[in-house]
């Protein structure tokens, strides 16, 4: 049996990748079917059962044909020629009303629906003419005419398209023509197809055209790849970016390789050892033919100026490389069996994509162990610190990656590699990306220092870091403001908590055209949650869904860009609430509002003119709140009546009131001096400097309490210095970034739990901070500190020790800007009660910090189950306690960020990993579930790209499925 003939090609080039076709577009269609009218879905319903059912009929007709050893008739060729063509036509012709413009293009980018059509479909065409042309080409043809067939076709649609278009216009319809055209257009490209196989098959079915046979191998295995490498390179990358040295030097090696030929080696094992190089370069062959196989049917077309040679080139070439393989198996089977042919062949050719997974996957670790490190790790842990080295070439690898504008093949100045990128984003990224700010953060802890950027994209990526902060720091436009307030308090016994419904009228007082927005940022006290939002999208009030923040935010970014209706509220990395609502006309008014789950009633600015009260304001001084440590049990008790009251809470209570808080004892815990020493790549020039300040600094600002300094040396590990700290610190090795906030926290850390375990309250020490650097400005900051507040109630403060032995009162919450320089070193108070110390600053009531920090590896049912149970409330002050743990120990942080997702949604409570969404139709919040999938599944810590992504990720895919088929296939046969 003729090989191509063999039915097992039918389910690796037809059925497989067009079952691939249809679940793709059945998923498209789940997510914005609701969309569409009634005319267009019975359309989708029309091709979605015809392309099923032709899959079902090749299944059926391929699996008949194994079972009976039978090969491919040349009849199924031209049937499916004809059915596909006929498909496809039809399918483009109506493609803007499958796909209308109504549908926006983020949420078409989520369901990957572009450009699948051809990818998926043409395999088959080509497989089927490939067919057709072993069925009716004989051994003794003459093939001098088939080069006049390849080259009158291409003249026939130059002609077609000059002569033939203008006449047809004037005597028919333009639509007719269009229609008209199109099938001509694509009859001719199919026969240009088919004699072009002829040729080639002609010149390698016999030997009676070895000149010909020549030819083709210089031409298609030499000259042509190498030429169309070039031309691309000058002609600014118009369908990929191929410019890397291995491309070049693959090509290279493959035609020395192919235009050898096997015959000049006269023993078994030199054959062998050239059919192994063959199959070691048959990666490079397989690889430029998928990318160029959906550009067919145009370089027939180009043929006529020139270029469609070389886009044929490489399917040209497939066809050229694959028949030598076979060939040389045919050989070589005299002297070996066929499974040590069929296994040498497989690791060959494995070699240079394993290698290149290899070198990808490698990549993907260090960049999780350094995203682990910098976000994920405990701060008494230095462990699985990646080398600076490898760090530093893996960020090298993104951002090269994220450089190259990877949008629309067939574009001058695309960067982007085909396939590649797609993989190396789907394999590194998990189909995310990453942000500018963590590829400096991680730059700067491991290396010390920026990312370098290509001065060519840098006001690109500006742009985008500019965009991102619009969610943490970005105001709305001024002219759109709060016109209205309702507020509704209501104590519900039932959830042991008061819940206030605040409604707002919103007016954008702007008489010009254009769309506005109203944006805003304000603080919620401790023990207040946001339990529900809503908008009115025209008259129609509708609840917000909530959704994971990072989709939510991607999402709300999208449709403000297709100026849709969104509404969102969402905590920022401050933790303040963010508040925002999308888009506003001239003098238009819209309704809104949301609701909060609170423990005592409390004031509310929500912009600069609008503040409101939440509660009875005679409720603030009349009832306390008293919450046990569970926080379940909520009760009132009404102290109105009696004089001497005071406000007090039980001894096991977790929530104190803004009046108990004013009512605790204020003490001076012991001070203790903790110095941060410099030991980074730049930072930590000097040493003997910094000794000579810190011994200075002690001197002149001794502590009453004559407790030791404690020291840490801090680069881009953090490491605690012992007694002889004067030794070890100069004996260190200057190395990587200034992490200071891993220090920092580690020291907090330390302390609180140090104070916890104490049977004596007098005991009670904190550390004053010193930082020694001259490079202050490069300490490395990640987060914010606004889950630390309760757990350092000194205070954020800390001491800079600069040059010329000046001491700078610096903060940790915004230690870049400027210090103030002080003479003397202050002593902070705090507030006690029991074994807790609390800030003094706090206006409002507090819960009271963590004791047992719950650290889990998973999440269980029952643990759902159990927080289920629990009133609202006391679900809410579980998952605040949670994101504290997260906060104080970040390797919960990875393990448990989808539990603290998951019950934030069955609490329907905001958190700092939740957001709560209006959102206008049904298929964006498909669109939004669809995208969250895609996140929850991913890395924490990756970050989301733009809308549209591109479509060969389902292709390798389709590739890895074909690879484990035809290894099924080949055990069997075995």
């Amino acid at each position: 049996m003729n090989p191509f003939l063999h039915p097992r090609w039918i389910f690796f080039s037809t059925i497989l990748p067009q079952l691939t076709l249809f679940i793709i577009y059945y998923n498209a269609f789940q997510v914005f079917g609701m969309e569409l009218d009634e005319r267009i879905v019975n359309n989708w319903y029309v091709y979605g059962f015809s392309f099923l059912g032709v899959i079902i009929a090749q299944t059926i007709y391929a699996g008949y044909l194994t079972y009976h050893s039978k090969p491919v008739n040349g009849i199924w060729s031209v049937v499916t020629v004809a059915i596909y063509l006929f498909l496809m036509l039809s399918y483009y012709l109506q493609a803007h009303d499958l796909v209308p413009r109504s549908v926006p293009d983020w949420i078409q980018g989520v369901t990957d629906v572009q450009s699948f059509m051809g990818m998926f479909v043409f395999p088959s065409m080509l497989h089927a003419i490939i067919v057709a042309v072993v069925h009716f080409t004989g051994k003794e043809e003459e093939s001098s005419y088939h080069f006049w067939a390849i080259l009158v076709i291409p003249l026939a649609i130059y002609l077609s398209i000059t002569l033939l278009v203008p006449f047809l216009n004037q005597a028919f319809s333009y639509k007719f023509t269009e229609f008209a055209m199109t099938i001509l257009m694509s009859v001719m490209i199919i026969s240009a197809l088919f004699w072009l196989f002829r040729l080639v098959y002609l010149a390698y079915l016999n030997n009676k055209f070895p000149h010909l046979r020549r030819v083709l191998e210089i031409l298609f295995i030499g000259a042509f790849p190498l030429v169309g490498l070039y031309l691309s390179k000058e002609l600014d990358n118009p369908l990929g970016n191929f410019q890397s040295v291995w491309f070049f030097s693959f090509a290279l090696f493959a035609a020395i390789i192919l235009i050898t030929p096997s015959s000049s080696f006269k023993l078994y094992k030199y054959r062998f050892f050239h059919f192994l190089l063959k199959a070691f370069v048959f990666p490079y062959t397989v690889y430029f033919m998928v990318v160029f196989m959906p550009f067919t049917p145009l370089s027939v077309i180009m043929v006529i100026i020139g270029f469609g040679l070389l886009m044929l080139t490489p399917l040209v070439l497939f066809l050229i490389h694959a028949q030598q393989l076979y060939q040389d198996y045919d050989y070589l089977t005299k002297n070996y069996s066929s499974s040590s042919l069929f296994i040498s062949f497989l690791v060959a050719a494995l070699i240079v994509p394993l290698a290149f997974s290899l070198n990808t996957y490698y990549d993907r670790v260090q960049l999780h162990k350094g995203l682990d490190y910098l976000y994920s790790s405990d701060y008494d842990e230095n462990k699985s610190t990646p080398n600076p080295n490898s760090i530093s070439a893996t960020l090298s690898h993104i951002e090269n990656f994220k450089v190259r504008r990877n949008r629309d093949w067939l574009s001058i100045g695309n960067d982007g590699i085909p396939l590649l990128d797609s993989f190396y984003k789907w394999l590194v990224l998990d189909n995310m990306t990453l942000s500018e700010s963590k590829i400096n953060l991680l730059n700067n802890v491991f290396v010390g220092e920026d990312m370098p950027k290509p001065t060519d994209t840098w006001r690109f990526w500006q742009g985008q870091i500019n965009q991102n902060r619009n969610f943490e720091t970005g105001k709305g436009d001024n002219t759109v403001k709060i016109d209205k307030t309702k507020i509704t308090s209501v104590f519900n016994e039932k959830q042991n908590a008061w819940i206030s419904q605040v409604d707002l009228v919103l007016h954008n007082a702007d008489e010009n055209f254009g769309q506005r927005e109203y944006a805003t940022f304000f603080d919620l006290p401790e023990g207040a949650f946001i339990s529900n939002y809503y908008l009115y999208v025209g008259e129609e009030k509708v609840e917000a869904l909530l959704a994971e923040k990072k989709t939510a935010l991607w999402v709300y970014r999208q449709i403000v860009n297709t100026r849709k209706d969104p509404g969102i509220i969402y905590y920022n990395d401050k933790g303040k609430l963010g508040f925002r609502v999308f888009p506003f006309i001239r003098n238009e008014y819209r309704k809104t509002g949301f609701e909060i789950l609170h423990a005592e009633p409390f004031e509310l600015k929500i912009d600069d003119s609008t503040t409101v009260f939440l509660g009875k304001k005679e409720d603030l001084t009349d009832k306390v709140l008293i919450t046990n440590t569970n926080g379940i049990g909520v009760n009132v008790k009404d102290y109105s009546k009696d004089n001497t009251a005071n406000f007090k809470t039980t001894s096991n209570s977790n929530y104190i009131s803004a009046k108990e808080l004013t009512d605790l004892k204020t003490i001076t815990r012991k001070p203790y001096y903790h110095f941060i020493l410099d030991n980074s790549k730049h930072g930590g020039i000097g040493k003997e400097k910094y000794i000579e300040r810190i011994e200075k600094f002690v001197s002149n600002n001794p502590l009453q309490t004559n407790l030791e300094s404690k020291y840490t040396l801090v680069d881009f590990e953090v490491n605690d210095l012992e007694t002889n700290w004067k030794e070890d610190y100069l004996k260190n090795t200057n190395k990587g970034g200034f992490f200071l906030e891993k220090a920092v926290k580690k020291i907090w850390l330390e302390n609180y739990l140090q104070n916890l375990n104490l049977d004596n309250s007098d005991k009670a020490t904190y550390p004053i901070i010193v930082v020694v650097s001259d490079e202050l400005e490069d300490g490395v900051w990640t987060g914010s500190l606004h889950e630390w507040k309760k757990y350092v109630p000194e205070g954020f403060e800390f001491y800079e020790l600069a040059s010329n032995n000046r001491i700078m009162l610096q903060n940790f919450e915004h230690f870049k800007m400027l210090g103030e320089p002080v003479d003397k070193i202050s002593i902070r108070e705090v507030k006690q009660k029991g074994n807790y110390f609390l800030p003094i600053s706090i206006k409002n009531g507090i819960t009271l910090p963590i004791t047992e920090f719950d650290k889990k590896e998973e999440i269980t049912s029952a643990d759902i189950e159990a927080f289920e149970k629990l009133p609202k409330y006391a679900q809410a002050l579980s998952l605040q306690n949670l994101n504290e743990t997260m906060a104080l120990y970040p390797t919960q942080a990875e393990k448990r960020w989808l539990e603290q997702v998951q019950k934030s949604f069955t609490a329907r409570i905001l958190t700092p990993v939740t957001t709560f969404m209006v959102l206008e139709t049904e298929a964006q919040r498909n669109a939004l579930l669809k995208k969250q999938e895609e996140v929850l599944s991913g890395k924490r810590l990756l970050d989301l790209t733009d809308a549209r992504r591109s479509s060969e990720p389902s292709l390798w895919i389709f590739m890895a499925i074909f690879g484990v088929l035809f290894l099924i296939k080949y055990k069997i046969k075995s």
